[in-house]
């Protein structure tokens, strides 16, 4: 008998593909005792899936790369022109992976080897050409609206489409990471002992944020002192707690 993630593991799937294999195995009527699968079965299954692969036209293959690029499902069927049924689709896109993922071991970075060990995306996924974008452009500093308008993308978009790229630091995150007060930080820019901003956000522009580089930078070349009396961490402390006297 063989569990789920053993066969994956012999398939060469990634994880991602758990719930589909399983869900085409039990559709396809695989006997499967104590949560774990047929051995002789499940290798007569592959074989068939794997030859159902000699079937595939090219306009199969299409539909599966544009999903699993992030196509909106629209765009898919337009190209494609043909009617778009997504569980026909999710079946084809398996179908594509085993038949495939000898050559997708080779071709790393491509969207047969993000296809065979990421899984197949749910519809309406960032497209990787966009995404690329949005890294671009977030590097780059571009303010969030601007790489909204450059890329399409909504607000619950972009915001995961940025999760994984360096975090832009606020006023409030600062103040949380030093015990300050967004007055203190005011006052610190204003005076110079305290680097500027990497950029600015917001409708009107008025939202500072730094990269986390340039404030662990900053950090590390001064001597900080935990105040005794609040959460604040200073580079002078005898006058800082004379405003606790006050």
């Amino acid at each position: 008998m063989l569990t789920t993630a053993v066969l994956l593991r012999q398939l060469g799937l990634g994880p991602a593909w758990a719930e589909r294999l399983e869900a085409e195995l039990v559709h396809d009527g695989v006997a499967r005792v104590d949560r774990a699968w047929d051995v002789e079965a499940t290798q007569g299954w592959v074989h068939r899936v794997e030859a159902a692969g000699d079937l595939l036209t090219v306009r199969d293959l299409r539909i599966v790369v544009m999903w699993s690029e992030g196509f909106p499902p629209t765009i898919i069927k337009d190209r494609a022109n043909t009617k778009l049924r997504p569980e026909r689709v999710r079946r084809t896109a398996l179908t594509v992976a085993l038949r495939y993922r000898q050559q997708a071991v080779l071709l790393r970075g491509g969207a047969a080897h993000r296809l065979v060990l990421g899984g197949f995306p749910p519809a309406g996924a960032v497209p990787n050409v966009v995404l690329r974008v949005v890294e671009r452009l977030w590097l780059g500093g571009a303010p969030r609206a601007d790489i909204a308008r450059a890329t399409g993308l909504g607000r619950m978009q972009l915001a995961r489409a940025v999760a994984e790229l360096p975090p832009r630091l606020s006023v409030g995150e600062v103040t949380a990471r030093f015990g300050w007060s967004p007055a203190n930080v005011n006052q610190k820019l204003a005076h110079g002992s305290f680097p500027p901003e990497d950029g600015r956000d917001g409708p009107t522009q008025h939202k500072r944020w730094w990269w986390p580089t340039t404030i662990e930078a900053w950090e590390q070349s001064r001597t900080l002192t935990q105040c005794p009396h609040c959460p604040a961490r200073v580079e002078r402390l005898v006058p800082h707690l004379v405003t606790h006297q006050q």
